[in-house]
């Protein structure tokens, strides 16, 4: 093919003639055209598939419309108003178009997608709900953790949820539900580095799998757990646990080798086996659990010098034995450390006189009727130290009994009907005293509720006792002690019956009452030490007698440092005369070393040993 036409002369090049364009000719030619006389082949639609043809301009605008319209139906919530809800039901429906929500619901309604995230867990006790069951929970804690699964009642949960628990602490972790029952081949608890995941397949019923460590033989240890059997148990294997203590109490005393006894689930087991073999081996019962054990046993609980020891900060133990016999606490060693202990109506205390026994609770609820209390003694001096947030007595109760030193705590204390926290005049010990209340069916007469012979009385805080009550001090031959604030707004008189000993005390005092030291016959002496007492209408002193001759002490009052007596209404007496009977000798007050002030008036009955007697709203010295 020859060339020569595609030559083109450049003085062609050069004319000057404006919109011309080359262009090949039919002919194959090169030659200008006039640039607007040229048409583009194009396709006025959006449906042609052959290449060559150029998309016409109109296009562009029925596009860019359709772009503007779709991002206008993005941008507002989803007319539903002709779509279905419940895709189950019209999931075989050829003409049913669901709504976007109904497909992401359903969705996940059948695969299940629970692991959302992971929820990092610190503290000690959790319950599923519907706001973590879609998370992975790493627990982290180094104390025992309790994880609660809701009844179906509290939460309604899906059959088919799924929740996982990862213990990366070293805390002991417990899974349990009121009314929940769990499908399982692995224990409900879990240590650190386990893994627990838990299905609901039915009402109130879940499914338990997971990684297990394997777990170390303990010698000496005897395990007990709700999910135990007694056939096939084994000693110190905690995968192999008794079913129940009876069970594991015979073998624990039979094996000189044996330590102690440990609950590992939370549920209620009971005692009917005697907890002792006739020797001073040690009964030692441990559990991290809220476990509750039942005493039901009417077997002596201990024996001569046999340690008895129960550790249980989540649990609780009742001594309920079937029936009312000598059981409890013989002279043996005695401690219990758990959330809550209770004594019930047929418990009895055994005798003890030298071992020292420990009560050490949230709770104690003391039901006892018999007078032994919880412990007594035959004449020597037990210690028996007993600390509790609340004290609840039942009945008239008693607490300890003859012979005891008792050191007792307790920040509040209820009782229905008389109580004795000391019974006897031969009980020594210290008191760490707060608050008294009482519940029906008590009659608010007055009553006392503890000896005051070789006591120490101290108020925590201000305490508050709003029964009728008062510190009896017949036959009281020791001290009794008494500092603090408290009120007792109702009581008849805190000091009752007679003083016939010296050794009563109120040092850095401060006390409310109606009458301060009631009874008769106060004879002996009684040290007040910069203290300051409320009377609400009664007196400070009652010098009552119950016959003639009666003898006082040279000295029946004596004040140290600055002692305040306020009376509601001013000039009213604050001590009372005998009216009837002679006495040989009358009461002597010195203040020699102190200062009474006072609103109100001392009878005429009382000699004063003075430098000096003020009163609040006088400048009357009283002679």
């Amino acid at each position: 093919m020859s060339i020569d036409h595609n030559r083109i002369k450049v003085a062609d090049l050069e004319t000057n003639q404006p919109n011309q364009t080359l262009i090949t000719n039919s002919s194959g030619e090169l030659e200008f055209k006039d640039i607007n006389s040229i048409k583009a082949d194009s396709y006025n639609g959006l449906d042609y598939t052959q290449e060559g043809k150029a998309l016409d301009a109109r296009q562009g605008k029925v596009l860019k419309d359709s772009i503007e319209n779709l991002e206008s139906s993005l941008s507002e919530k989803e007319n539903t108003s002709n779509k279905v809800q419940d895709i189950e039901i019209n999931k075989n429906s050829t003409s049913a178009f669901p709504s976007i929500k109904s497909i992401y619901d359903w969705s996940k309604s059948n695969f299940k997608t629970w692991i959302l995230g992971i929820e990092n867990f610190s503290s000690t006790l959790y319950t599923l709900n519907i706001e973590n069951i879609n998370k992975k929970t790493v627990l982290s804690s180094a104390s025992p953790v309790t994880i609660t699964i809701p009844s179906d009642s509290e939460v309604s949960l899906p059959v088919g949820t799924k929740k996982e628990f990862i213990q990366k602490g070293s805390g002991l972790v417990t899974i349990n539900g009121s009314g929940i029952s769990f499908v399982a081949n692995i224990p409900l608890t879990m240590i650190n580095g386990e893994t627990r995941t838990l299905t609901k397949i039915d009402n109130n019923t879940w499914s338990v799998a997971g990684n297990r460590q394997s777990s170390q033989i303990v010698k000496g240890v005897y395990f007990v757990s709700s999910t135990g059997n007694n056939l096939t148990a084994e000693p110190g294997n905690p995968d192999k646990p008794y079913l129940t203590l009876d069970a594991a109490i015979t073998p624990f005393f039979a094996d000189p080798n044996s330590k102690y006894i440990e609950i590992l689930s939370g549920s209620v087991f009971y005692i009917d086996a005697a907890m002792n073999n006739g020797t001073t081996k040690k009964f030692d019962l441990r559990s991290e659990f809220a476990c509750t054990v039942n005493v039901t046993t009417t077997n002596s609980y201990t024996v001569n010098n046999q340690y008895f020891n129960v550790e249980m900060p989540l649990g609780g133990i009742n001594f309920n034995p079937n029936t009312a016999a000598g059981n409890g606490f013989n002279n043996s060693f005695v401690n219990i450390k758990s959330s809550w202990i209770e004594f019930s109506s047929t418990y009895q205390a055994g005798w003890g006189n030298s071992s020292e026994a420990n009560l050490d609770c949230k709770i104690l609820n003391v039901k006892i009727t018999d007078s032994g209390g919880i412990f007594q003694g035959t004449g020597g001096g037990r210690k028996i130290n007993i600390k509790a947030n609340t004290i609840n007595f039942r009945g008239a109760t008693y607490l300890v009994s003859y012979f005891m030193n008792l050191t007792l705590d307790f920040d509040n204390l209820t009782h229905d009907n008389s109580f004795l926290l000391m019974n006897s005049a031969f009980t020594s010990g210290d008191i760490n005293h707060g608050n008294i209340s009482s519940v029906a069916p008590y009659n608010n007469s007055n009553f006392n509720y503890l000896h005051g012979n070789n006591v120490s009385i101290n108020f925590k805080g201000k305490s508050t006792i709003s029964s009728n009550i008062s510190i009896n001090r017949h036959n009281c031959n020791g001290t009794c002690i008494i500092t603090g604030i408290a009120s007792y707004p109702n009581s008849d008189q805190l000091i009752s019956v007679s003083n016939n000993f010296p050794g009563l005390m109120f040092i850095n005092a401060n006390i409310t009452t109606k009458t301060l030291i009631g009874g008769y016959d106060l004879s002996k002496s009684i040290l007040f030490s910069n203290s300051t007492f409320t009377l609400l209408g009664g007196y400070f002193i009652s010098y009552l007698e119950t016959g003639s001759l009666r003898t006082y002490d040279n000295v029946t009052a004596e004040f140290v440092g600055n002692n305040y007596i306020i009376v509601q209404n001013d000039n009213q007496n604050i001590t009372y005369d005998e009216p009837f009977w002679q006495s040989t000798n009358q009461p002597t007050w010195n203040i020699k070393n102190g200062i009474i002030f006072t609103n109100g008036v001392i009878s005429p009955g009382i000699n004063i040993q003075r430098r000096i007697l003020n009163q609040y709203n006088s400048a009357t010295i009283v002679a």
